[in-house]
């Protein structure tokens, strides 16, 4: 099945409030597709919406949330039609310690939002793409996942490697649906969360 023109497809882009994820979504509403922003910061979302214009809207929820990720799929789908584009960006780097000093709760974080996020959505709204018989997935990884493992900042790396994992997972198991899945991996892009870790590595010089 040929793609859909961009003035009928609906795209969600989690992590859409700031950074990688803020920065697709405008070029996927530029390019005509109706583009559903994800985030949990609400007034961010709001801000987003204002610079990308009427393509665009807001959908504050929790990655993490089961209930939050079913909510999302259904207003989004009654806003303007079942997703064929699902872009993963939210992404939280957790604690700049060593695993004996991490604080278990910021380290789950990372984790849950890097991975289990990713889950959910794709669990959410992958089988109407299915239906559909077109879908395409992105998920935003790190070099961090690749990277020889070093005393700190093993949520993030761990967290990104369980994405690429899980990626390869999802792609063999849609093989010939016509819905796809791939990981994006950046490079090094000066975000809010870059500017946290440099200062966080400063400071502990």
């Amino acid at each position: 099945m040929t793609a859909p023109l961009p003035a009928d497809g609906v795209a969600v882009v989690t992590g859409a409030s700031g950074g990688v994820g803020r920065s697709v979504a405008a070029a996927l509403a530029a390019d005509g597709w109706r583009v559903a922003l994800v985030g949990r910061r609400p007034d961010a979302l709001a801000t987003v919406v204002e610079s990308i214009g009427d393509q665009a809207r807001a959908f504050p929820a929790d990655v993490t949330a089961i209930a939050d990720v079913a909510r999302l799929r259904d207003e989004v789908t009654s806003w303007a039609g079942a997703p064929v584009v699902l872009v993963n960006a939210a992404g939280v780097f957790g604690p700049l310690q060593t695993i004996a000093d991490a604080d278990p709760a910021a380290w789950l974080e990372a984790i849950h939002v890097n991975l289990a996020g990713t889950f959910l959505t794709c669990n959410a709204l992958v089988p109407a793409m299915i239906a559909a018989g077109y879908g395409r997935i992105l998920n935003v990884t790190s070099a961090a996942s690749l990277h020889t493992p070093g005393a700190l900042g093993s949520a993030y790396a761990t967290s990104k490697a369980g994405v690429n994992q899980l990626t390869r997972h999802l792609a063999a198991s849609l093989a010939g649906t016509g819905v796809t899945a791939n990981v994006f991996h950046p490079g090094d892009v000066k975000t809010e969360m870059w500017a946290s870790i440099r200062d966080d590595a400063a400071a502990m010089g």
